[in-house]
């Protein structure tokens, strides 16, 4: 009986301190914990019930070893229950040297922690991931964050020296920023629905032109800035649709580049690896593309620079004040823009080393100046629907340079090309006309033996409303195998006529005596179906048409198929 009710008062002692610590940690704005046992109490006695969502009022602090072994791990943080947290949700990762690591670590698989919760739907502060770290040799391990459910968060940091990251958050999520730096993951997924700003930055990867970044965010408010990423190979952002900024600069091993923007305020691709290609499938437009927001006070240009390939199939136009397009130290042959219609600022193509063929089948206005220098390899240019441009400066190694359309230049016109080059036809077209402001050729300026024609399509004639590499339309080759079908098609029905031509004579001027027996079919009973079809033979005082012989010369009419032979008009070969 005594022993009983001292088995009571110890029980009560211990539920009442258990209070008494709930009490006093509930008390906290930060709950901090160490273990999954005191976070589970955490979650159970401080959660409230608010607007009928289970609410955590309070910032929650998980410190974590990841190479802590026990079933008190808290390696897997499972928030499903609350709803709603009123502050920021932090994750130390307390990482060991790994100089160290022989002595604690069991297995060779590097830890994971994890932060999941099916039910989460807000968070008002930040979901912040970092660690201390004793040196740059520390070994962290991967990190997933798992809150599918996620709508609102503020922001979002990543700033360990993890090994992977995999953040799933909600598709439709709305958070401010985004950052992610001084990582070395080779695997980063980044699901972050869609950030105001996203960051990637100073991440390191052991194994250069390794790393991967992906995410399936839909848009950026502010913009995309990933730069000086050592290491990182591929960036992936193929679901993205808009980007007010998109800053892709300094990334050493980048070789593969792919944005799914369809429209995007300012663009600057310079400065990375030599194996850089960037593929830009869905972009139309670049310029202000939010009437209710300002631009950026600095740049509205494009930059694309030190790429070995560039693809812009779908670009239409630059929009807003002084929206340029600048193509400069590239290492591509080809710069294809198909689809460009207009550019609202300086378009300028310079210092690209190999660029031997450029192709604006559609460009018809440039508001500012167009500026086409410092391609050595770069022989032939043409531009025959461009109609305006302020101002034209072209300089190069030209031998044949051609603006059929061109019709105002309000500014200058500098051009200077190779010693063969055509400055006749300039001369003749644009001083004081086309050109009003000052005009200057450099080249031949000895007129032709006949006069130029456009060597591509003009305003006048018929575009091809589908570029080379779509769907639609024929491309070169199939319209070049189209005509060789139709020249031997013709060659076949000529050969035809022929050889009815001369069945014909055949038929008709088989003898049936005894010496025309055994003549071949086609033979005309030795009389050369040409010698024929030149007479006009004179028989009973008529004129015989060609295919039409005299009874004289048919001889025994007997040896003849008794059907009748219908006379025939001549056979006419064109």
């Amino acid at each position: 009986m005594v022993h009983s009710w001292r088995k009571s008062a110890i029980a009560a002692l211990i539920l009442c301190r258990r209070t008494v610590v709930a009490q006093s940690a509930c008390a906290q704005s930060t709950i901090t914990v160490t273990a999954a046992g005191s976070l589970e109490a955490a979650l159970t006695d401080c959660a409230t019930v608010a607007n009928g969502a289970k609410t955590l009022n309070h910032s929650l602090r998980i410190d974590h070893n990841p190479y802590t072994l026990g079933d008190d791990d808290l390696g897997y943080v499972n928030l499903t229950g609350i709803e709603v947290i009123l502050g920021l949700v932090e994750l130390v990762i307390y990482a060991i040297p790994s100089d160290d690591l022989d002595d604690v670590v069991l297995f060779d698989i590097p830890p994971i922690s994890t932060i999941h919760s099916s039910t989460l739907r807000n968070v008002t502060g930040a979901i912040r991931i970092g660690g201390v770290i004793d040196s740059s040799d520390t070994a962290v391990g991967s990190v997933i964050l798992d809150l599918p459910k996620l709508e609102f968060l503020e922001s979002l940091y990543l700033e360990a020296q993890l090994d992977g990251l995999d953040v799933r958050l909600g598709p439709n999520l709305t958070v401010d920023d985004v950052r992610v730096s001084n990582t070395r993951a080779v695997e980063s997924r980044l699901d972050v629905g869609r950030p105001g700003r996203f960051l990637y930055f100073n991440n390191t990867t052991p194994k250069p032109g390794t790393a991967v970044l992906s995410s399936n965010m839909s848009w950026a408010r502010e913009g995309v800035e990933m730069t000086a990423n050592v290491g990182l190979r591929d960036i992936l952002l193929t679901r993205m649709e808009y980007a007010r900024l998109l800053q892709v600069v300094g990334n050493p091993d980048l070789e593969t580049l792919e944005p799914g923007v369809v429209a995007v305020q300012l663009v600057n691709v310079t400065g990375n690896g030599p194996k850089t290609a960037a593929t830009f499938a869905r972009l139309q437009s670049i310029g202000v593309v939010e009437a209710s927001r300002e631009p950026y006070e600095s740049s509205r240009n494009a930059h694309f620079g030190e790429l070995t390939a560039l693809n812009l199939p779908a670009l239409e136009e630059t929009v807003g004040p002084v929206a340029g397009l600048y193509f400069t130290n590239n290492t591509f042959l080809g710069l294809q823009l198909p689809s460009l219609s207009s550019v609202n600022g300086t378009l300028t193509i310079d210092e690209n080393q190999l660029l031997f063929d450029i192709g604006l089948p559609r460009l018809e206005s440039v508001a500012a100046s167009l500026v086409v220098r410092g391609n050595p390899q770069l022989l032939n240019f043409t531009a025959n629907v461009l109609k305006r441009a302020l101002s034209v400066q072209m300089r190069g190694e030209f031998t044949n340079v051609e603006l059929f359309s061109l019709e105002d230049v309000s500014g200058s016109f500098d051009l200077a090309g190779g010693p063969s080059m055509d400055c006749s036809w300039f001369d003749d077209h644009f001083p004081g006309t086309v050109v009003k402001g000052r005009y200057s050729c450099v080249g031949n300026h000895t007129h032709p033996p006949k006069p130029r024609r456009p060597s591509t399509s003009t305003p006048s004639e018929e575009v091809d409303p589908m570029p080379t590499g779509h769907a639609r339309g024929l491309s070169i080759g199939a319209k070049a195998g189209v005509g060789v079908g139709a020249a031997v098609g013709a060659l076949l029905l000529i050969g035809v006529g022929v050889w009815a031509f001369r069945r014909r004579w055949g038929s008709a001027e088989r003898p049936g005596g005894p010496d025309a027996q055994g003549k071949p079919e086609l033979d005309g009973a030795g009389i050369p179906g040409s010698t024929l079809a030149e007479e006009s033979v004179e028989a009973d005082g008529s004129e015989l048409q060609v295919g039409e012989l005299p009874t004289s010369r048919l001889g025994d009419a007997t040896g003849r198929s008794e059907l009748p032979v219908p006379k025939r008009k001549p056979v006419e070969l064109w």
